[in-house]
């Protein structure tokens, strides 16, 4: 069998840290203003500030942005390249945004996620750990040790 290539391996220059613990908030339901009125949605707001203030005075936050609704889906089908508007899903399961912080434990990433004011206005937030390199070349590399 021939080496595994990796085309940024964890350790080179290109990706030398290790494995940062690293989680993404990924926020859905970008829509959850609609039916607020204009102050109600700017004391929301206000209280989404001040809580992203607080994590982010840990130190613990390493980027994020929300994101427009809408898009492209770009995809393979029947061998030719589709670009079609974008994403399928429902409204209130859209991407909204992301906020990635760094934690030692998905405990830890859990307990700041389930303290967003968002959560009361039907705001979902998933937390995803981030790999630190493609997760397909960790699994030939443990194809190629079984062999």
């Amino acid at each position: 069998m021939s080496a595994i290539k990796s085309h940024h391996p964890v350790g080179s220059a290109e990706n030398p840290v290790a494995d940062p613990v690293r989680y993404m908030f990924l926020f859905r339901h970008g829509t959850w203003d609609k039916d607020l009125s204009s102050d109600q949605v700017s004391t929301v707001m206000d209280e989404v500030a001040l809580w992203f203030d607080g994590i982010a005075s840990r130190g613990i936050v390493i980027g994020g942005t929300p994101l427009y609704e809408g898009g492209k889906s770009i995809a393979l089908r029947d061998g030719r390249i589709a670009v079609t508007d974008g994403p399928f899903a429902e409204a209130k399961e859209a991407v909204a945004g992301y906020l990635i912080i760094q934690v030692e434990t998905e405990d830890e990433a859990v307990a700041i996620a389930q303290t967003s004011p968002l959560l009361k206005h039907g705001m979902i937030t998933e937390v995803r750990r981030i790999a630190p390199e493609c997760p397909v070349h960790e699994r030939l590399r443990q194809r190629a040790a079984t062999v």
